[in-house]
């Protein structure tokens, strides 16, 4: 990609970010503040491990607020812009 990339393991570390922020407007506004544009999710990894630990309604409730860009061919992986505060 042209751009610098970070990953972040966003699935690995929701509970600590929720945690943290407590709601999805919050990790959203901290996303911003911390300089992240887009999000690119694995969606059937995000279902099958947010389902283990009963935050797959927090998620979903944190990517409504991200504008969909674009998914893979296959549907695994959704690319979500953050919005500009």
């Amino acid at each position: 990609m042209a751009r610098e990339i970070q990953p972040d393991p966003i699935l690995d570390n929701f509970s600590h970010t929720l945690y943290l922020y407590g709601n999805s407007e919050e990790i959203v506004k901290a996303w911003q503040l911390q300089g992240y544009t887009h999000v690119l999710l694995h969606v059937r990894a995000a279902n099958l491990i947010l389902e283990n630990t009963g935050e797959t309604t927090d998620l979903k409730k944190t990517v409504d607020l991200l504008k969909p860009i674009s998914t893979s061919p296959d549907g695994n992986y959704e690319l979500l812009e953050i919005p500009v505060r």
